[in-house]
Order: structure tokens, then C-alpha cells, then sequence
């Protein structure tokens, strides 16, 4: 068996719900298709709507990779 994989329109990749949270940080096309499948998903696992709210910012901060520099001042703090 093969795995395959959907191919987003051009349009549909536009509309990613997890876009408004990358805070200008630069992902490529497929990082961000990927990260956005992901909040999608724990959208629907937890039953949230793509609404705006709070518990959408915290989920989809939590799915998205901190910058590099949030990491590094992170482990200046805790060595």
C-alpha cells in the first residue's frame, strides 16, 4: 500500500485557519500545510470552532515552533 497525499488548491492554501498565528515567522508551503492540518485537526478533536478565541491562540501556539531566538533566551534562563 501506498501512501498519498491531498493536494491543496492554491486558494485553500491561502485560507490555512493556523495562518493568522505564524506572527510573521516564514515557513515553506508544505511546513505550513502540515502545521495547519495539525490545528485543523485538534480543532476538531477538542470540538473548538475556528473562532478567534483564546483557546484557538493557545492551540495553535502550541503547534507552532517557537523562533529561534525565543529557544535560545529560553535555555540562557534555565542553565
Amino acid at each position: 500500500m501506498t501512501g498519498s497525499s491531498v493536494a491543496l488548491s492554491p486558494v485553500a492554501e491561502r485560507r490555512m485557519p493556523i495562518r493568522p498565528h505564524l506572527d510573521g515567522q516564514k515557513f515553506d508551503p508544505e511546513t505550513i500545510r502540515v502545521m495547519g492540518l495539525a490545528y485543523e485537526m485538534a480543532l476538531v478533536a477538542l470540538r473548538l470552532a475556528d473562532r478567534g478565541d483564546l483557546a484557538n491562540e493557545v492551540l495553535a501556539h502550541r503547534i507552532l515552533p517557537k523562533p529561534a531566538s525565543a529557544i535560545l533566551s529560553g535555555c540562557a534562563k534555565a542553565c
